[in-house]
């Protein structure tokens, strides 16, 4: 008796591990630069998968814990990046909207998960003009710490470093068509502190 009910306690954590990570909630890795000033690269993140809804798997090799059974066969190891069942989501408590910041997997490489913010919906037009960003004419009100791939143009690069390190910018040295540039990053508190230098 104490074996089996050990064993089915065992089982109910298994079960309400995958459970949990598949329809609830999931931890994620930030795996790249371009969210810096609002999350960094190495952060680890807690994503509720019942605000959007969660995705169901597309194949057993999707479902944590129980995906261990099916690798250890080389021939379903094969089938790895394949879809055994049709794409289908549950229901979720909201939608996604401007500026949120959403979690999705990646179309290019299997496995990879992207971290980026909602500019745009389906249906909008957007327009970025001074680092403003429009959608259907009407302006995006995004963090101060959203940042803009920006060209700096200089004549004196000794000059033109010194600022851009007093302020903690990285920049990438550009040299195109006779003119030079240093190529960065910038949210809007930077810009307006460069602009006072």
């Amino acid at each position: 008796m104490k074996f089996t009910s050990y064993l089915v306690f065992f089982a109910i954590i298994i079960f309400l591990s995958i459970t949990i990570r598949l329809f609830l909630i999931e931890i994620y890795v930030v795996p790249s630069s371009s969210m810096e000033d609002t999350i960094l690269p190495g952060d680890k993140i807690l994503v509720n998968k019942l605000s959007y809804g969660p995705r169901l798997p597309s194949s057993p090799l999707e479902i944590p814990l129980f995906n261990l059974v099916f690798l250890l066969s080389k021939r379903l190891r094969e089938k790895a990046d394949s879809a055994w069942w049709n794409y289908k989501r549950v229901q979720g408590f909201s939608k996604v909207r401007h500026n949120h910041v959403v979690v999705f997997n990646s179309t290019d490489k299997a496995g990879e998960v992207m971290i980026k913010r909602c500019m745009g919906l389906p249906g909008d037009t957007l327009l970025i003009r001074d680092a403003l960003i429009y959608a259907d004419g009407l302006e995006i009100h995004e963090k101060r710490t959203l940042r803009f791939f920006s060209r700096i143009m200089f004549s004196d690069y000794a000059s033109a470093t010194s600022i851009l390190d007093s302020l903690g910018i990285k920049t990438y040295y550009n040299r195109h068509a006779g003119k030079n540039y240093l190529s960065t990053y910038l949210n809007r508190l930077q810009k307006e502190a460069l602009l006072t230098k």
